[in-house]
């Protein structure tokens, strides 16, 4: 890889890295909310066979609430 991308890739995931980490638990709480309710709302979601949906780790959107949805379609 071109050492001037690979350092430009470095630098933007420590930026992302400070942002996220700069989030309050209530921040999460509020945008995994909204993810949620959209994403559930979608044509697609609910015409979709198959979904993928990851599990959330710490200071991340919880995927909680997607996968129970999912469980119980």
């Amino acid at each position: 890889m071109n050492p001037a991308l690979r350092t430009l890739k470095n630098t933007i995931r420590k930026e992302m890295r400070q942002k996220l980490a700069a989030l309050s638990t209530e921040e999460i709480t509020r945008q995994t909310a909204i993810v949620t309710e959209k994403l559930i709302e979608m044509p697609e979601f609910k015409e979709s066979q198959n979904v993928s949906v990851y599990i959330s780790m710490h200071g991340e959107i919880c995927t909680r609430d997607i996968i129970r949805e999912l469980l119980n379609q």
